[in-house]
């Protein structure tokens, strides 16, 4: 294209003019203009967070929340939500936020009280290197307390190795229909003819659905109120027995 413009151009004093048109780019078509001008509506990546706290094996799950940020500074949406211990060095994921946003973070003591929370600083959307919420001064206000959790079998002792080398058990509280992850039960937790651990994801007083898999076998309980310091799921074979 340029070359025909030149050779149209050769006239005395039109040559300048037409080397610097010939130059210019063609403008853009409104078809290149929109893929230009388009912007992803949410991030690829997500937005991991790290938990800094001194807390080392409490596993209680705690009601996280990311939350956009307006341009006055304030919480304006609720951009997702997540359940996590307060452990150090754990990580809270959030995916598919608002593309370009700026993020901060909520935890909840108590998710039946949104009117009290602890805030994070403000991070990026799509993630960024080195994000933390700094939890090292943060008191609960209840010191939690560990239950006991155990799988019982009818017999007076289990047979270790018919046992699965790990039974991943998830919980919900009555009423509520997203299961979460309660422990991950392992063979060496075996003690005669239980299968048990502790945990501090279930409160004393409260009632709850728990289901797992051993092999196998499903096994499920609903609506268990945890009256005491234990919660127990009967297993009704004896083929894990000795």
């Amino acid at each position: 294209m340029r070359h025909l413009v030149l050779g149209i151009c050769m006239g005395a004093g039109l040559l300048a003019a037409c080397q610097r048109a010939a130059d210019d780019p063609l403008p853009a078509t409104p078809i290149e203009s929109a893929r230009v001008a388009a912007k992803p509506t949410t991030c690829s990546t997500p937005l991991t967070v790290k938990i800094k706290s001194s807390v080392k094996d409490m596993d209680r799950l705690y009601l996280f929340e990311a939350m956009y940020v307006g341009r006055n500074g304030n919480d304006s949406a609720v951009a997702g939500s997540a359940y996590q211990d307060l452990i150090n060095g754990d990580q809270l994921t959030f995916s598919k936020l608002a593309y370009d946003k700026p993020v901060r973070l909520r935890l909840y003591e108590n998710e039946q009280d949104k009117t009290k929370f602890v805030s994070s600083g403000t991070f990026a959307s799509c993630g960024q290197g080195g994000a933390e919420f700094d939890l090292r001064s943060f008191k609960l206000s209840t010191t939690p307390t560990p239950v006991t959790f155990q799988v019982k079998f009818p017999c007076a002792e289990v047979e270790q190795k018919k046992v699965p080398a790990t039974v991943a058990v998830e919980f919900r509280p009555v009423g509520t229909s997203q299961w979460l992850p309660l422990l991950t039960l392992k063979r060496e937790d075996v003690k005669k003819n239980l299968l048990v651990a502790s945990t501090y994801r279930v409160v004393k007083g409260k009632a709850y659905d728990v289901r797992m898999n051993v092999f196998f076998l499903p096994l499920s309980q609903n609506n268990t109120l945890v009256s005491k310091d234990v919660l127990e799921v009967p297993v009704n074979t004896s083929i894990f027995c000795k």
